[in-house]
């Protein structure tokens, strides 16, 4: 089957699935705060489509193109921006360029990168590569991110609490990729976002639930991190990052039933040794792990790793991310008695992520236990509030 048409193909699939369900869902009205998601970043090409008929706009606003629905296109890297549709006809349209579907037949979509997104798409060059960006109303956007970062299935006011969550942390980031064109990233470097087809109408509800609502403090939205399961107490901001923020502050967990609220992993040396090496810290062969400093929940602030080149001490989370624990909290099991180099080396641990604000297990729990999310939200961002963002969203 040739390449157009196999996408073709793919992308008539997904619509139905789309159209099934998505047929239920409330669609709330266009927003006043809308947001730049970096969807691909940096591609040589970029295959794009319409659920809807669609206009292709230079950055003049004038239309230079109209795209049939479900109609394969494809961007090339070249300057200025070369366009072809499933013919093969080619559209020189300047960078950046924007693709803005029909609101006439149900929820207009663009297809990015393999997946299906409400609002608009941006193709832009940056550097000889291209960026294609969702432009995408800030509660569309949370219909993609909800059911991304927490099962639909679980409580009402845990997900009415991650929606806010996300909200807020989505508007206190927005710009932070600004020199790529963007505001957002849809992976974890941000928050996780994978567009209309993760869609549900328990998470769909949340966002509708909580419109326009973030967590504040002294009238400014905070940074409201989040991760998945503290392992019985949160850390504070200074422990972590090493900035005071009031409203990170240690507070009690309620995620015991989370998967992740103990566990243990082994690794070999050889592996250790690798993995550092690989983030600029080749110890040679390793001898011993020592946590040097704790914070007030336990978490691992700062360790040694002496080697037969040396020692290097590490910050906690440079040391986590680089062998693979799941959490900073943990304790090295056993002593190693094979010097000068043991082959093996164990963790006990608890908790998954950095520790710092909701705990999206916790919240699960609250809200099994009966607590409403705002409750929820002001637990694990002491010191704050619920506010609700003006219609300029500032």
């Amino acid at each position: 089957m040739p390449a157009a048409a196999s996408f073709i193909l793919k992308a008539r699939l997904h619509a139905c699935l789309l159209a099934a369900g998505l047929a239920a869902l409330a669609v709330a009205p266009a927003d006043a705060v809308s947001l730049r998601i970096g969807i691909a970043d940096g591609v040589p090409t970029l295959r794009f489509a319409s659920s809807t008929p669609a206009r292709i706009l230079d950055a003049q606003g004038r239309s230079v193109a109209n795209m049939k629905p479900m109609e394969a296109w494809s961007a090339t890297s070249s300057e200025p921006l070369q366009l072809i549709n499933a013919e093969g006809k080619s559209h020189i349209v300047p960078s950046p360029c924007r693709i803005v579907p029909s609101e006439s037949n149900g929820i207009p979509l663009v297809f990015i990168d393999d997946h299906w997104y409400r609002g608009q798409l941006e193709i832009r060059m940056t550097e000889g590569q291209i960026v294609g960006i969702n432009l995408v109303p800030l509660e569309d956007y949370l219909y993609g991110v909800v059911p991304a970062e927490m099962p639909s299935n679980w409580p009402a006011e845990s997900l009415k609490a991650q929606a806010v969550a996300a909200r807020t942390y989505a508007m206190a980031n927005r710009g932070r990729f600004g020199s790529r064109g963007y505001d957002l990233k849809p992976t974890v470097a941000s928050q996780v976002y994978k567009g209309a087809a993760a869609e549900t109408t328990p998470s769909n509800g949340a966002v509708n639930a909580t419109r326009g609502q973030v967590v504040t403090y002294n009238g400014k939205v905070i940074r409201a991190y989040f991760h998945a399961s503290a392992g019985g107490y949160t850390e504070s901001a200074d422990a972590v990052w090493g900035e005071s923020l009031p409203y990170l502050r240690p507070v009690p967990d309620f995620d015991q039933r989370s998967p992740r609220y103990s566990w243990q992993r082994s690794f070999s040396a050889d592996q250790i040794q690798s993995a550092l090496a690989k983030n600029g810290h080749d110890v040679g062969d390793v001898i011993r792990i020592e946590p040097l400093e704790r914070a007030y929940s336990g978490r691992v602030t700062k360790v040694r790793v002496t080697g037969t080149r040396g020692n290097r001490e590490l910050a906690g989370e440079q040391f986590r991310h680089a062998i693979g624990l799941f959490s900073t909290l943990w304790n090295v099991l056993g002593t190693p008695q094979a010097a000068p180099a043991p082959t093996n080396f164990a963790f006990a641990g608890r908790g998954h992520g950095h520790g710092l604000g909701m705990s999206q297990w916790g919240a699960k729990g609250l809200a099994e236990m009966g607590y409403p999310y705002s409750q929820i939200l002001l637990h694990y961002y002491p010191s704050a509030q619920i506010s609700t963002l003006p219609n300029d969203g500032q």
